[in-house]
């Protein structure tokens, strides 16, 4: 009888290790704690904000003084999105940055620092990516695409930035509207949009594009008005509508002491060019032509190999997917179409401006390598 309980007391506390043991891995797995719970974001004002990351320390756009970045960890990375003055403040970068700050921009905004500055930044232009240990950046074009905004972020001149670490992918979208670049990323985890007419765009376009990239989380952020503040409520109604698993977080990115001269900065900045100017490009416009190329692809080429064209023509690519996934994608011009599938088509639209030879290509997985290019020469 001894040896029967002791038999079951034995096969009690064993049952108990296995439980606890096996158990508790379980639990940690179905705990719902996903990667990207580990970013704090933190905003601190329209387009500023800092983001701690697994140790690492991001700023977005920072200006509003060194007082608003006091009870802010030094930043690890710095990116600047473009040039206008609610995104770039030279006395506020100089107080944040260190020398152990990699601190990106685009050229536009590096042509704007002082010489001796004393930082050196890395300059990307669209398409361009840098690592910062185990992160990378990848900058993708921002700018308009409604005629009566293409003046103020002109295609490939500034950067959104896409942040890479540990399979998480978060997206910044600067001052851009709703470009067939950002329709085209994919496995966005984290995305803050701007949305702020006249300067970007409206909630409906914001939403409209977040319904086709479908980042697991979005942001609205940058969305001040001259007239006061984009409907973001509605926005996150417009997204939930057409997706209920996008999860719409709003932050109060506005206070009282945000700064309203800097919100000032970006429409003063704009309104600068005199109507010379604007009549000047306006002709310059007048006496470009138009080139429309028709080119499909399949696996692992174009039907076309190379496309000449004179320098500032106007590029017009309507291309066809004849079957699988793929795209067109010009680095250099920042043009890409979407990506379709079989019998889809998407067109992309650009400004041959630079004479030279350049490769376009398919950039869905390893189409390039296997050969899926072509010649884009501008004489």
């Amino acid at each position: 009888m001894k040896n029967i309980l002791f038999f079951a007391v034995a096969i009690v506390i064993i049952g108990g290790i296995i439980f606890l043991r096996f158990g508790s891995k379980n639990s940690d797995k179905n705990s719902d704690k996903n990667n990207d719970k580990d970013i704090e974001i933190i905003p601190i004002s329209h387009a500023t904000a800092v983001l701690k990351w697994d140790n690492t320390v991001i700023y977005s756009d920072p200006i509003y003084g060194s007082d608003k970045f006091k009870s802010q960890p030094s930043p690890d990375i710095v990116f600047v999105t473009h040039e206008h003055g609610d995104h770039f403040d030279l006395e506020t970068l100089q107080s944040v940055l260190t020398p152990d700050t990699t601190f990106v921009l685009p050229e536009s905004v590096a042509e704007k620092l002082p010489e001796g500055f004393p930082f050196s930044p890395i300059i990307m232009k669209n398409g361009d990516s840098v690592k910062h240990g185990e992160f990378t950046i990848t900058a993708v074009p921002s700018y308009n695409i409604r005629e009566e905004a293409l003046e103020r972020h002109p295609k490939g001149r500034d950067n959104g930035y896409v942040i890479k670490h540990n399979g998480i992918k978060v997206y910044f979208s600067g001052d851009s509207e709703d470009t067939s670049e950002m329709r085209a990323l994919y496995d966005i985890d984290i995305a803050f949009i701007a949305m702020n007419l006249p300067y970007t765009m409206g909630v409906e376009s914001a939403a409209d594009a977040v319904l086709e990239f479908k980042p697991k989380k979005v942001y609205p952020y940058h969305f001040r008005t001259p007239e006061g503040f984009s409907d973001v409520k509605k926005f996150k109604e417009l997204v939930n509508k057409g997706d209920k698993d996008i999860e719409v977080i709003l932050l109060n990115w506005y206070e009282e002491m945000a700064g309203d001269d800097a919100m000032k900065a970006e429409g003063d900045s704009i309104k600068k060019e005199d109507s010379s100017m604007k009549q000047e490009n306006s002709n310059k416009n007048m006496e470009k032509k138009e080139v429309v190329v028709e080119i499909s692809g399949k696996n692992f080429e174009f039907n076309v190999k190379e496309i000449k064209v004179s320098k500032g023509d106007k590029v017009v690519i309507n291309f066809i997917s004849e079957s699988g996934l793929h795209d067109f994608v010009v680095d250099e011009f920042g043009a890409a179409t979407e990506r379709v599938n079989s019998g889809e088509k998407s067109s992309v639209t650009f400004v041959a401006d630079k004479p030279g030879k350049y490769e376009y290509y398919c950039s869905v997985g390893k189409h390039r390598a296997n050969g899926m290019v072509g010649a884009l020469i501008v004489q």
